[in-house]
Protein backbone atom coordinates (compact mmCIF):
# COMPACT_ATOMS: atom_id res chain seq x y z
CA UNK A 1 0.00 0.00 0.00
CA UNK A 2 2.76 2.19 0.65
CA UNK A 3 4.42 1.43 -2.66
CA UNK A 4 1.52 2.29 -4.31
CA UNK A 5 1.10 5.60 -2.64
CA UNK A 6 4.85 6.57 -3.19
CA UNK A 7 5.31 6.35 0.36
CA UNK A 8 9.38 4.73 -0.11
CA UNK A 9 10.19 5.50 3.69
CA UNK A 10 7.26 4.37 5.13
CA UNK A 11 7.12 1.13 2.57
CA UNK A 12 10.74 0.45 3.42
CA UNK A 13 10.18 1.01 7.19
CA UNK A 14 7.30 -1.70 6.68
CA UNK A 15 9.65 -4.27 4.81
CA UNK A 16 11.55 -3.88 7.68
CA UNK A 17 9.61 -5.16 10.59
CA UNK A 18 9.05 -8.28 8.17
CA UNK A 19 12.74 -8.97 7.92
CA UNK A 20 13.37 -8.43 11.23
CA UNK A 21 10.95 -11.73 11.79
CA UNK A 22 13.45 -13.76 9.84
CA UNK A 23 16.47 -15.46 10.83
CA UNK A 24 19.86 -15.89 9.08
CA UNK A 25 19.65 -19.47 8.64
CA UNK A 26 20.23 -20.66 5.13
CA UNK A 27 18.33 -23.89 6.16
CA UNK A 28 15.54 -22.83 7.66
CA UNK A 29 12.65 -22.83 5.19
CA UNK A 30 9.44 -20.60 4.70
CA UNK A 31 7.11 -20.77 7.24
CA UNK A 32 3.20 -19.67 5.94
CA UNK A 33 2.97 -16.17 7.23
CA UNK A 34 6.33 -15.26 5.32
CA UNK A 35 4.95 -16.91 1.93
CA UNK A 36 3.00 -13.93 0.60
CA UNK A 37 5.86 -11.84 0.13
CA UNK A 38 7.72 -14.73 -1.32
CA UNK A 39 5.23 -14.85 -4.06
CA UNK A 40 6.82 -11.56 -5.30
CA UNK A 41 10.27 -13.12 -5.30
CA UNK A 42 9.65 -16.76 -6.58
CA UNK A 43 13.05 -18.13 -6.00
CA UNK A 44 13.11 -17.35 -2.54
CA UNK A 45 12.65 -20.47 -0.36
CA UNK A 46 14.73 -19.90 3.00
CA UNK A 47 14.70 -17.24 5.91
CA UNK A 48 17.83 -15.90 4.49
CA UNK A 49 17.30 -15.71 0.75
CA UNK A 50 14.40 -13.45 1.84
CA UNK A 51 16.19 -11.75 4.46
CA UNK A 52 18.70 -10.96 1.87
CA UNK A 53 15.84 -9.71 -0.72
CA UNK A 54 13.91 -7.65 1.44
CA UNK A 55 16.80 -5.97 2.72
CA UNK A 56 17.72 -5.30 -0.61
CA UNK A 57 14.21 -3.63 -1.51
CA UNK A 58 14.66 -1.83 1.73
CA UNK A 59 17.92 -0.34 0.33
CA UNK A 60 16.20 0.63 -3.07
CA UNK A 61 12.78 2.12 -1.67
CA UNK A 62 14.89 4.18 1.36
CA UNK A 63 16.87 5.27 -1.52
CA UNK A 64 14.16 6.55 -3.57
CA UNK A 65 12.64 8.26 -0.32
CA UNK A 66 15.91 9.90 -0.47
CA UNK A 67 16.64 8.35 3.13
CA UNK A 68 20.14 7.82 2.52
CA UNK A 69 21.61 7.81 6.66
CA UNK A 70 18.96 4.43 6.43
CA UNK A 71 20.64 3.12 3.20
CA UNK A 72 24.14 3.11 4.84
CA UNK A 73 22.75 1.52 8.01
CA UNK A 74 20.88 -1.08 5.65
CA UNK A 75 23.63 -1.49 3.68
CA UNK A 76 25.87 -2.34 6.51
CA UNK A 77 24.02 -5.06 8.11
CA UNK A 78 24.10 -6.61 4.68
CA UNK A 79 27.28 -6.41 3.92
CA UNK A 80 28.14 -8.07 7.14
CA UNK A 81 26.32 -11.46 6.59
CA UNK A 82 27.82 -11.09 2.81
CA UNK A 83 31.24 -11.30 4.69
CA UNK A 84 30.18 -14.19 6.72
CA UNK A 85 28.73 -16.37 4.67
CA UNK A 86 31.56 -15.49 1.78
CA UNK A 87 29.20 -13.88 -0.52
CA UNK A 88 31.49 -11.63 -2.17
CA UNK A 89 29.83 -11.21 -5.53
CA UNK A 90 27.20 -9.99 -3.84
CA UNK A 91 28.92 -7.89 -1.77
CA UNK A 92 30.94 -6.37 -4.72
CA UNK A 93 27.43 -5.60 -5.99
CA UNK A 94 26.38 -3.76 -2.69
CA UNK A 95 29.57 -1.67 -2.63
CA UNK A 96 29.23 -0.73 -6.18
CA UNK A 97 25.63 0.30 -5.93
Amino acid sequence: MNVRLQNKIEAGHTLMLHAKLLDWDPDKNLEEVHLKYSRIHQTVKTHDQLKKQLLSDIIQLFDEGDAWEKVIKVCKELQIQYEQSFEYDNLSSLLLN
